[in-house]
């Protein structure tokens, strides 16, 4: 896979992280510890592992509803 979505993931990601933060700082969202936990593993993944990888590994998650 080689789409702009996967080249772009981190770039992707890291606005999607800055988001949820304005969310909690401005608009009075609440995280639960779930939310706090996959923000951190989402945010280690993205240096570690390929990006391809991490869809097909979100993909596979999903479809089996565990997130």
């Amino acid at each position: 896979m080689n789409s702009t979505s996967n080249r772009k993931l981190r770039r992707v990601e890291m606005l999607t992280l800055k988001m949820r933060i304005n969310a909690v700082r401005n608009l009075g969202y609440t995280y639960g510890i779930s939310d706090v936990i996959y923000n951190i593993l989402q945010l280690a993944t993205g240096y570690i592992m390929p990006p391809s990888f991490r869809v097909d590994l979100f993909n596979f998650l999903r479809n089996r509803g565990l997130i």
